[in-house]
C-alpha cells in the first residue's frame, strides 16, 4: 500500500500545508526573523554591559601584559566607574555580599579550621587531617 506524501509549502506561505492547526495567513507581513535576532543579541548586549561591567573588568585584567591591554584595562575601568556613578553596580554587590555572608556562617558544633598549605612544606596540608 502506497502512502501519499505531503506538499511542500508553496510560495503562498505555510497556510498551504496539511497543518494539524489551519492558521489564517497573516494580516501584515512577518517580520523578517535575522531582525528579530539582531534586536535580541543588541538588547542582551546592552543589559549585560550596562550590569555586568564588573564581568568586563574581570577580563579586562586576564588579558596578557601589554600596551593593547593597559588600554582595555583603562576603559575598562573607566567603565565600571561610569556604571558605579549611576548605580548599576549595587545589585551584583548586593547579591556578592549575600553569598560572601553565607560562605563567612559557621555552623554550631564544627569547629573547622582554615588551612593554609605552605608551598614549602607539601606535608602541612596532609598533617593537619
Amino acid at each position: 500500500m502506497k502512502t501519499k506524501e505531503a506538499p511542500l509549502p508553496g510560495l503562498a506561505g505555510l497556510e498551504d500545508t496539511l497543518s494539524p492547526v489551519d492558521l489564517p495567513p497573516p494580516g501584515a507581513p512577518l517580520p523578517h526573523p535575522l531582525r528579530w535576532t539582531s534586536e535580541a543579541i543588541a538588547a542582551a548586549t546592552l543589559f549585560l554591559a550596562l550590569f555586568n561591567a564588573h564581568a568586563i573588568r574581570g577580563w579586562a585584567y586576564d588579558l596578557p601584559p601589554g600596551a593593547a591591554g593597559e588600554r582595555v584595562i583603562g576603559a575598562a575601568e573607566d567603565w565600571y566607574d561610569a556604571t558605579a556613578a549611576l548605580g548599576l553596580n549595587r545589585p551584583v554587590e548586593t547579591m556578592r555580599g549575600w553569598w560572601q555572608s553565607a560562605k563567612d556562617l559557621r555552623f554550631a558544633g564544627s569547629a573547622v579550621e582554615d588551612v593554609v598549605a605552605d608551598p614549602a612544606d607539601p606535608g602541612a596540608v596532609e598533617g593537619a587531617r
